[in-house]
């Protein structure tokens, strides 16, 4: 069977004038047999006037990407495991590196609740403890101040250029739900480890996938079709704009356990707590630990500190309950018990 080699040009004219449009410049086109297998594994006899590599030599011709250790420290944050076996008092912080690099003795700050440390170990599995944790690797650190992080929070060094922390995100999705997206619904919006709850507050546009072609005044967002929203999550999440790390921009919708669409984080809007977070932010970023220990407190006060909690019946009324305990405790010279 031979092969017109105008048919095959005339394709590549209408590719490359699509691609065109979004900005994009093919490596090479390579004609095909799928039912041949031509030029697929091995040059095709049929096709002489195609001179080539073959689909399996392009595709060796790519090179992985290297791992971004030059870009700002970032870890979104798996899970803290506690240890209190023989004496063992460690709280590893885990996760994967997606850019940059930590260091034993680096400052660490963690969005979005801004709360800062510095590393006191990096930690190895079954292998000598490494000094340095790179982008691509899983690892895990302890630290030298010890604080309350959850998953879902992002480590970053201090030094650096700190991410976006807000409720409101512009975004750019394509969506591949039966359903369309619509402004209506709830969907949980994944980026890293963060969840939370996110409904479309605006669609400024939208765009068919295969014809480039934009629609009108659009209220909803049809599958494969790209469009340009605005997210409103339930909490503040941390994250990169997608011109500055790519890893932690990039979010996934989920409807019905279901991944229905993804995209990336073009712009962080502002919302109605922004002030306040920047003032929280620069509390925990300018908390200065005191130099009195717990032991010397222990010492001084004659008492270990202990927090006690409170509960029961929603009916029940449990604030007058811790009112007359503290009285108590405070009348029997318990809370602090003078020097003797």
């Amino acid at each position: 069977m031979a092969y017109d080699q105008t048919v095959f040009d005339d394709v590549v004219r209408d590719y490359r004038a699509f691609l065109t449009q979004l900005d994009l410049e093919p490596a090479r086109f390579v004609p095909v047999s799928g039912r041949g297998g031509d030029n697929v594994a091995a040059r095709a006899i049929t096709m002489p006037w195609y001179t080539g590599p073959t689909v399996l030599q392009s595709l060796d011709d790519f090179r992985s990407e290297p791992p971004p250790t030059f870009l700002p420290f970032r870890m979104p944050i798996q899970a803290v495991y506690k240890f209190t076996a023989q004496g063992d008092d460690r709280r590893i912080v885990a996760g994967t590196v997606e850019a940059g690099s930590l260091k034993v003795g680096d400052q660490i700050v963690f969005y979005p609740s801004s709360k800062k440390s510095h590393v006191k170990t990096i930690e190895g599995f079954n292998r000598p403890a490494p000094t340095e944790a790179v982008a691509g690797e899983a690892t895990g650190f302890t630290l030298h101040e010890q604080i309350y992080v959850a998953r879902g929070e992002i480590a970053t060094r201090a030094s650096e250029l700190r991410p976006k922390v807000t409720d409101r995100l512009r975004v750019s999705l394509f969506w591949l739900g039966r359903s369309p997206l619509v402004q209506t619904k709830e969907y949980l919006f994944k980026l890293a480890s963060a969840r939370a709850m996110a409904r479309v507050q605006d669609i400024h546009r939208v765009v068919d996938a295969a014809s480039l072609t934009p629609r009108e005044a659009p209220t909803r967002v049809d599958r494969h079709e790209v469009a340009e929203c605005v997210l409103k999550l339930s909490r503040a999440v941390a994250f990169d704009l997608a011109d500055e790390i790519l890893a932690t921009s990039r979010f996934v919708l989920v409807d019905d356990f279901e991944i229905r669409g993804g995209g990336i984080v073009r712009e962080a809007l502002a919302d109605t707590h922004s002030w306040v977070r920047e003032r929280v932010l620069l509390r925990n970023y300018k908390w200065e630990s005191s130099a009195i220990s717990r032991e010397q407190r222990a010492e001084r006060y004659n008492q270990r500190p202990t927090l006690l909690l409170v509960t029961g019946a929603r009916e029940a009324d449990r604030k007058r309950l811790a009112r007359d305990l503290e009285a108590r405790r405070f009348a029997d010279d318990r809370l602090f018990p003078r020097n003797r």
